[in-house]
């Protein structure tokens, strides 16, 4: 989930999460490992956070690949998973409050890509101007992302250098994916590819307004 914090932030963050299940189980690995001396317990509140991510991150990507799976949509959310995520890390935005919220958020916004790829084709099939139209949104929302990231989550702040290093990480993941947007209307043609990578810029979008304004 997103921008890399500073310690203080860090710690205030841990502090939200501690009753989640997520972070019980990383604490049981934990103290463990401490137990087996493989860690100090010195290291245990930055393990604790490194493992509470990981097992999250894991948990999404799972739910993700499991209702692409029964919905027969992989391909599709894998190229919006490999278009969103990366965006994601950087750009900032909305950050749910606990672990559970973040995967429950997190599933909502896959079931809606697998209900979008499905609407879309049916559209794109019918309508053959499509493409124009998706260009002109593809390129609202990149303009809108490339001014306004990093934006920060009142749960996640970051420092003057932090914030130029992610813009910049950001800009050259937008040029990628222009290169991507043209090769692919050009060249590919794959409405599949058009289709998530605006679907993926919709969702950032949507959570650097949701995090702009709280």
């Amino acid at each position: 989930c997103g921008l890399c914090i500073n310690r203080r932030c860090r710690k205030k963050w841990r502090n939200i999460r501690r009753s989640s299940m997520i972070h019980k189980i990383a604490e049981k690995m934990i103290n463990w490992q401490i137990v087996k001396g493989n860690l100090t317990e010195t290291d245990r509140n930055k393990y604790v956070y490194a493992y509470e991510i990981l097992f999250n991150q894991l948990v999404n990507l799972s739910i993700a690949v499991v209702l692409a799976f029964v919905s027969h949509e992989l391909i599709s959310v894998l190229l919006f998973l490999v278009i969103y995520i990366p965006l994601r890390k950087y750009a900032g935005g909305f950050h749910a409050e606990n672990n559970e919220k973040c995967i429950i958020y997190s599933s909502l916004v896959i079931i809606c890509v697998i209900i979008f790829n499905k609407t879309l084709h049916d559209v794109t099939n019918a309508y053959e101007g499509i493409i124009s139209i998706m260009m002109i949104c593809f390129m609202l929302m990149l303009a809108f992302i490339w001014h306004m990231t990093p934006i920060e989550a009142k749960n996640k702040k970051v420092d003057e250098l932090e914030r130029r290093r992610c813009r910049r990480k950001v800009h050259i993941i937008c040029i990628i994916h222009i290169l991507l947007m043209i090769w692919n209307v050009l060249i590919l043609m794959r409405i599949c590819i058009s289709i998530n990578i605006l679907l993926a810029y919709a969702t950032v979008v949507l959570v650097l307004a949701i995090g702009y304004k709280k």
